[in-house]
């Protein structure tokens, strides 16, 4: 029973935020005491044996990952920090404008999923700004994905983190081996956000892309990333026999964000990195 009783008491929570809710804004002076940043996500619409929630939190000192299901912990690991971190995550979550604002009339969606984000000057236990959203609902408002901020500042993906506890329910098991996984003598470089950010990006950059006629096909880029995360180079090493859809993959690398850079013994060094795309472009209407 204990699985299940997280949705009740969100719903009541929400409820309870939602009628005393004011809105208001973060200010410079709030960022600059900023010392903990939060984001849980919950989701309570699959089965147990599918269902993932996860907490992120970020000081100067370590980011501390909870993966639950149903309020039932099944992971829990911690990796190392800096000012730095905190300070660029910071950073990403002030440029997205984030407000707390009242919620609409709109009648709170059972299911679903929901994105809460808190802010905390000093003691973790005392936030001095916190919103959410569930099923379209909340008291947060923004211009982008606070995710984005804390995907960002792990050093592995988040995807990679949950997968570590898929077919398995229970008890919580110590993440102790994804710190040594990420903090290993030699690490490859990583597209920030993970996978799924890089698939969302290849998507966007494909949309971007105008050819004659449709062209589909798998292409393999090298690319080199640089200490800082830059791209600085990029070719092709398993050619997709079109040529137009060869130049298209590595344009679309040499366009892409800064990576994580590759790392070894614990150094961020310059490492080239192959990346498979699949891509399908369509000649513009």
């Amino acid at each position: 029973m204990r699985k299940y009783v997280i949705i009740p008491l969100m719903l009541t929570t929400m409820f309870g935020i939602f009628s005393c809710a004011q809105e208001r804004t973060i200010s410079q002076q709030d960022w600059d005491e900023t010392t903990l940043i939060s984001y849980d996500f919950t989701d309570s619409s699959t089965p147990p044996e599918h269902h993932r929630s996860y907490h992120i939190g970020i000081d100067k000192d370590s980011i501390r990952v909870r993966v639950y299901s149903y309020g039932n912990m099944l992971l829990h690991a911690e990796f190392p920090s800096s000012q730095e971190i905190l300070d660029k995550a910071k950073a990403t979550l002030a440029s997205q404008n984030i407000k707390m604002v009242k919620p609409s009339e709109e009648s709170l969606i059972c299911g679903g999923t929901a994105d809460a984000v808190a802010f905390f000057k000093g003691e973790e236990q005392k936030a001095y700004f916190s919103a959410s959203i569930y099923g379209g609902v909340g008291t947060l408002s923004m211009n982008g994905n606070p995710a984005a901020a804390f995907h960002q500042a792990l050093p592995v993906s988040i995807e990679t983190i949950i997968d570590e506890t898929r077919g398995y329910m229970g008890p919580a098991i110590d993440g102790s081996d994804l710190v040594k996984l990420v903090t290993a003598a030699e690490a490859k470089p990583r597209f920030t956000g993970g996978e799924n950010a890089l698939n969302e990006f290849i998507k966007a950059e494909m949309d971007r892309i105008t050819v004659p006629r449709k062209m589909q096909g798998t292409v393999v880029v090298d690319l080199m990333v640089e200490e800082d995360g830059y791209i600085s180079d990029a070719w092709v090493s398993k050619s997709s026999k079109n040529e137009i859809l060869d130049e298209c993959a590595v344009d679309i690398v040499r366009h892409m964000p800064p990576w994580r850079p590759g790392r070894r013994n614990g150094e961020a060094v310059k490492m080239t990195h192959s990346i498979p795309l699949k891509l399908m472009l369509m000649p513009k209407k």
